[in-house]
């Protein structure tokens, strides 16, 4: 199995490339690099691994929720490569590889919650809850945006007395009224987080063409008709 990973929906953009169980991965830091820095990584990858993207048996993408402008680079430039090399590509939540760089980290034990949860302006957070089983966390519900105090609603309605690790920089925005322990707004979702929740994926077969990859912005089509106008708020 070779799989290319882009992970783009934060401020860090990362790309990972695992070929059986080997894991190569390329990270940028760089503010507002992602349009002019994520395909030189991505070639720097293949380059070193010696493998073309005709040899990849698929792309994997983080899909969000996340930023608009990253979520549209990554997701563009995945499909330009599926195109162009006739791959099919894997979607992964960027909340999903957000709570699964909690067990990357250490900070999610096994069984454990992870409550991920980034900022999406406007005082409202896009956040989900996940629990650890094994190796991977599995989505215990959708994906949501909603304020501070109607996340806390729905998600103590959720927990049953089970604390959760935050994770995410939604946490330095706001602090909802929930048990949330430990608290690490530092911890980030990466392409290796990505590439980790895509592997049981394709073994299951769930790839979608270039043409069906879409980004999950969580907000209503008109909100992003106004922020491709430059008419909206950052996100």
């Amino acid at each position: 199995m070779a799989l290319l990973a882009i992970e783009t929906s934060g401020d860090l953009c990362s790309v990972a490339l695992g070929i059986e169980n080997a894991v190569l991965e390329r990270r940028i830091t760089e503010p507002r690099g992602h349009n002019r820095l994520l395909l030189p990584a991505i070639d720097a990858l293949l380059a070193e691994s010696g493998y073309s993207l005709g040899r990849l048996d698929a792309l994997v993408v983080g899909v969000g929720p996340g930023s608009f402008t990253g979520l549209r680079i990554g997701i563009g430039v995945a499909q330009g490569l599926a195109f162009g090399a006739d791959l099919g590509v894997i979607p992964v939540s960027s909340l999903a590889a957000l709570a699964q760089a909690g067990v990357r980290t250490g900070v999610v034990a096994e069984a454990g919650l992870a409550l991920p949860a980034l900022d999406a302006r406007m005082g409202q957070m896009y956040w989900g809850l996940y629990r650890r089983r094994g190796a991977l966390v599995n989505a215990l519900g959708e994906d949501r945006l909603d304020s501070p105090a109607a996340m806390a609603a729905a998600a103590g309605a959720l927990l049953d007395k089970q604390v959760p690790a935050g994770l995410g920089g939604g946490w330095k925005a706001v602090s909802p009224d929930l048990p949330v322990r430990p608290v690490k707004p530092e911890v980030t979702a990466l392409a290796l987080d990505v590439l980790r929740l895509a592997e049981p994926l394709w073994t299951a077969g769930a790839l979608v063409s270039p043409e069906q990859l879409e980004p999950r912005y969580l907000r209503g089509s008109d909100h992003w008709r106004r922020q491709g106008d430059g008419k909206g708020g950052r996100t």
